[in-house]
């Protein structure tokens, strides 16, 4: 009973970037994280990190695009943030 209680968790080397994320920087996800078909979307980051958490917009080309509030142990450490 208890495993259907507990969500599921990814391992994936989790680890906190090393460098502050910005409002503007281009981010990619560590693969484990992805869903399909992102690698080919650009996401941004539309504020400061805050408590391990930064909110990312994927940019599609809509007149609004989705946002959504990620961890940043998420996100690739070797990645050059922009």
């Amino acid at each position: 009973m208890r495993e259907l209680l507990e969500a599921p968790s990814k391992t994936c080397g989790d680890t906190e970037a090393e460098e502050v994320i910005k409002a503007g920087q281009t981010i990619r996800f560590k693969p484990c994280w992805m869903d399909p078909g992102d690698e080919s979307v650009t996401f941004v980051a539309t504020d400061d990190e805050s408590k391990g958490r930064v909110t990312v917009e994927a940019r599609l080309g809509l007149p609004i695009n989705p946002t959504q509030v990620v961890k940043t142990d998420w996100i690739e450490n070797d990645f050059p943030l922009r």
